[in-house]
């Protein structure tokens, strides 16, 4: 690694496979399946932050939060089993999709 100014340092993810489910705005049973049931909640049309173009809020454990999506975004399960958004620019331009999980 090389130290940059600041301390600021270069690193590189660890090649690992992580789980996804794409949030179209009208699968929520599968992303339900996907988190639990009780860790994604489509949001209702009186929400305040459906004016930011938010759909859905999905639960992470690490942070004891929920975290509010937009449709088209990807729901990721990380290596702690802890759920979060991913948005799909950012999907397209970090992860590569390694087939279907079993």
């Amino acid at each position: 690694m090389t130290n940059l100014p600041c301390g600021v340092l270069n690193v590189r993810k660890l090649p690992i496979t992580v789980q996804a489910v794409e949030w179209t705005g009208g699968n929520l049973a599968q992303v339900q399946e996907f988190t639990g049931a009780d860790k994604f909640l489509s949001m209702s049309d009186d929400d305040h932050r459906r004016a930011q173009g938010f759909t859905a809020l999905v639960f992470d454990h690490l942070h004891q939060e929920w975290i509010p999506l937009r449709d088209r975004d990807l729901v990721m399960r990380g290596v702690d089993g802890e759920h979060y958004p991913c948005e799909r620019g950012v999907f397209d331009r970090t992860y590569q999709v390694d087939g279907v999980a079993a």
